[in-house]
């Protein structure tokens, strides 16, 4: 398998794998600051890029190559096929659980 593969199928995971944890801090089911949703989606967006540069970081040292490395190898093989899967899914998991968090009427 192409090296450019192994580092997309890796950020796909990683996304696959970030995303229900960014939905569940978007919802406010796992940090729960007072009632503001901006804070929740911010803090939400920072959590998957974080994951995203320590993919990035892993994957570097994993494939270690003067032909392979560089800002743009690593947008198009990683950012772009991370972001695609993290969006996705964040975004059916966000419209599972935001339902969890509204209380029922008495």
């Amino acid at each position: 398998m192409e090296k450019s593969l192994k580092v997309a199928i890796i950020h796909m995971i990683a996304g696959a794998i970030a995303s229900p944890i960014t939905a569940a801090i978007s919802a406010g089911l796992i940090l729960s600051v007072g009632e503001s949703s901006n804070f929740h989606s911010i803090f939400a967006a920072f959590v998957g890029l974080a994951i995203l540069y320590v993919v990035g970081q892993i994957t570097d040292r994993l494939y270690k190559d003067e032909e392979y490395g560089g800002l743009k190898k690593w947008l198009g093989d990683g950012v772009v096929p991370f972001g695609c899967v993290w969006f996705i899914l964040w975004t059916i998991f966000y419209n599972v659980l935001v339902p969890l968090r509204v209380p029922l009427p008495m």
